[in-house]
């Protein structure tokens, strides 16, 4: 007896216990939606002459039952075996078929022949006007799903840390001929400024940020960063580059100069300028930022 009460207990517990998940009370909700639109249908079938597939309001009926994409998109797969019956019924009665025409036991016109069957006695009027309201359901489905988007919130997007964008930049650690070495190729990204030099073609090249951040606010979208093998973020216009006729003696002398007289020292060089296109391979040098 005291197993029995025990059981009866748990089986309780358990019933109350129970959630209906989630895509349970989207159903549930789906069909409450619906209820008048079943009614409005109905009407095709009871009162086929006096039935206008452009009387109900399926937008601000959707609006008023406060409709999101979720449900748009369930109501709009409730309707389509409907909707396509209808549609493959009249292409059925384009070829002229009946239903008494198509052999009974043909497993493959099984299907039509149960179709014009079912639809004898209705014209192709009646089915029009059901192809038409249920073109105006998917209608209003479509735009609450339109507005479900466009009221949706962006997803934020999960900062990408300075080691995972710099991880596939090559570039030259260490050139024993200049006597130099490398940045932290991290220090670049948010960088305004970033100096480099190529040890084959002996060009000195300045990437100047296309979007600055004067009072050092961290702002998003400012100074330069690193995609791939590439800088980012440079204007094009100011970032340029310079051949060194005498690289020793002239880096040497250029990386005793501070940020201000970098910029005098480069534009004393008196070699054409070349705009830099963002590419770092195994050759450049991270000179300073």
């Amino acid at each position: 007896m005291l197993k029995w009460l025990y059981s009866c207990y748990n089986m309780s517990d358990t019933a109350e216990k129970y959630r209906p998940s989630i895509q349970e009370r989207i159903a549930e909700r789906v069909r409450e939606i619906v209820v008048p639109i079943e009614d409005w249908l109905e009407r095709l079938i009871t009162m086929p002459d006096r039935f206008n597939p452009e009387t109900f309001q399926l937008t601000e009926h959707f609006k008023k039952e406060k409709v999101g994409g979720v449900h748009a998109r369930k109501i709009m797969e409730m309707y389509e075996i409907q909707y396509k019956e209808y549609k493959d019924l009249l292409e059925l009665r384009k070829k002229n078929l009946k239903f008494k025409d198509i052999d009974e036991e043909g497993d493959g016109d099984s299907e039509e022949r149960q179709l014009l069957e079912s639809y004898e006695d209705i014209s192709n009027e009646i089915i029009e006007k059901g192809i038409k309201a249920h073109d105006n359901i998917f209608k209003a489905c479509d735009y609450m799903i339109d507005i479900a988007n466009a009221n949706r919130k962006p997803r934020k997007k999960k900062p990408i840390s300075k080691e995972k964008m710099i991880s596939k930049l090559q570039y030259c650690k260490e050139d024993t001929k200049y006597n130099l070495k490398s940045i932290d190729p991290k220090d670049i990204i948010t960088a305004e400024q970033v100096w480099v030099f190529n040890t084959k073609t002996r060009k000195l090249g300045m990437y100047v940020a296309s979007v600055l951040d004067p009072r050092g606010l961290n702002r998003e979208g400012t100074g330069l960063s690193v995609k791939g093998a590439s800088v980012q973020g440079f204007d094009p216009e100011k970032s340029i580059q310079k051949t060194l006729r005498k690289p020793e003696l002239q880096l040497a002398e250029f990386m005793k100069c501070g940020p201000v007289k970098s910029k005098t020292f480069f534009s004393e060089i008196k070699s054409m300028e070349i705009t830099l296109t963002g590419r770092i391979n195994t050759d450049t040098i991270l000179l300073k930022v």
